[in-house]
């Protein structure tokens, strides 16, 4: 073979590659963010915060704290809908799941995997599904010959072009090369093997801390989320069945693991006892801790804080529209009773349509009639403090004034106290794992 090429039979291996471009497990060392182009910057830092939500997961599932994740485990979370929305909510494909586990075990020790093999794995994959056009233009222009492997001055000119025009050292030329010879299966490079390669190296920039706006805009997103009410009572009722099945003594070899039922696997139906084994590869479920069969109590108050979270805004909206049509009966020279009958019924609309499906007319309908209720809510107030209002108290009716006075001051301030408070806690928790990212596992 001629010199300064590489094929599909040399240097395969996980170690040897050049100096300074892969760390003693073979892995290629993020680059510097001083020498990376905006492409790849961007790249990086877009993969944030979807990297805190795959964090998220596998924190449930690190039982022993190793910060490792068998194989099997994690071949069931590639499977599992919980990674979805990596791939626009629909299941990823085997040819997918095959090519990540391929690299996520290149460099694993055959057992376990560490999160940060199985992170770099899930980023590899996610670059090769989103390189830009731009990008695959200039890959279609690259000459790749089969017979006489990658040569690595061309695929180093490629990969500077890649780069913003900044200059690629070799010795990361040769591990791309190597990397894309380690996933063919066929013996020769193939186009999609070397694509692959150069995506892995294309996003292995050092990780940049996590912007607060940015945690504060997954953070309104998850709240946004968890505003769906279909979600919340099937949440309830599934609390409520593990609350009866402890008082009545049968209990459950599993409990729900941060309100997701069945969200990898299914509940287990062994007990203890019946001979089944337990599975350590089957993650996301949890023994029943012993304290919790004394406590089925704890299970009923949540049970019935998702319920009440469901009905107990059709219940509000209904109270304010009954009331402003009982005390219709005035002379007020505002129309305070009008405008709390429409808040109460298009506020009923608006939980309606937050138990509805994710359809596009049902989102957009959620957004009009938050924003006329938003209306609604100043009007309301700018007529209750009105001067004329004022001065007729009595025309108007003492019930009606100060009812609406509470309602369009009360209402709107704990509604944004409540949301800042959940968002806030969605923020402390983005910014934990996010921490820990940056300082325990991607390092």
């Amino acid at each position: 073979m001629p010199p300064g090429r590489i094929g599909s039979g040399d240097g395969g291996g996980s170690n040897g590659r050049g100096p300074g471009a892969s760390d003693a497990s073979g892995w290629l060392q993020p680059a510097s963010r001083g020498r990376v182009g905006a492409a790849r910057l961007q790249a990086r830092d877009r993969w944030n915060t979807t990297e805190i939500k795959i964090q998220a997961i596998m924190n449930t599932m690190d039982h022993d704290g190793s910060m490792t994740i068998g194989h099997d485990e994690f071949r069931e979370l590639l499977h599992s809908d919980l990674l979805r929305f990596l791939n626009d909510g629909k299941p990823m494909e085997d040819d997918d799941v095959a090519f990540v586990l391929r690299v996520a075990s290149l460099w694993g020790d055959g057992r376990r995997l560490s999160f940060a093999s199985a992170h770099d794995a899930l980023r590899a994959w996610h670059a090769s599904k989103s390189l830009d056009e731009a990008s695959l233009l200039l890959f279609a222009e690259f000459d790749l010959d089969h017979k006489e492997g990658v040569e690595l001055d061309a695929l180093r000119s490629l990969m500077s072009a890649l780069n913003g025009g900044l200059p690629v050292p070799i010795e990361e030329a040769a591990w791309v090369a190597e990397q894309a010879s380690a996933l063919s299966s066929s013996g020769l490079i193939e186009r999609r093997d070397l694509l692959r390669a150069i995506c892995t190296w294309h996003i292995q920039v050092d990780r940049a801390v996590t912007s607060l706006p940015t945690i504060w805009r997954e953070a309104a997103l998850r709240t946004s989320r968890e505003l769906d009410q279909t979600k919340a009572c099937k949440e309830g009722m599934s609390a409520l069945e593990d609350a009866g099945a402890l008082w009545s003594g049968r209990g459950a070899d599993y409990l729900q693991v941060d309100g997701q039922p069945g969200a990898l696997s299914p509940r287990s139906a062994a007990l203890p006892g019946s001979g089944a084994s337990s599975r350590s590869d089957v993650p996301l479920q949890q023994p029943l801790h012993r304290g919790a069969s004394r406590k089925p109590a704890l299970i009923i108050a949540r049970a019935a804080g998702k319920l009440c979270f469901v009905i107990g805004p059709f219940i509000l909206g209904l109270l304010i529209a009954v009331t402003g049509w009982r005390l219709q009966e005035n002379k007020c020279p505002r129309n305070l009773d009008g405008i709390l009958v429409w808040f109460g019924l298009l506020w009923m609309l608006f939980c309606s349509l937050l138990s509805g499906p994710r359809a596009a007319w049902i989102v957009h309908a959620r957004i009009a009639s938050a924003v006329i209720l938003a209306l609604l809510s100043i009007v309301g107030f700018m007529w209750a403090f009105d001067g004329d209002v004022n001065q007729r108290r009595e025309d108007c009716g003492q019930a009606l004034v100060g009812w609406s006075r509470t309602l369009w001051t009360s209402v709107p301030l704990c509604l944004l106290a409540v949301m800042f408070c959940v968002c806030g806690g969605h923020v402390k928790r983005l910014r934990d794992i996010d921490r820990r990212l940056q300082r325990d596992i991607l390092v």
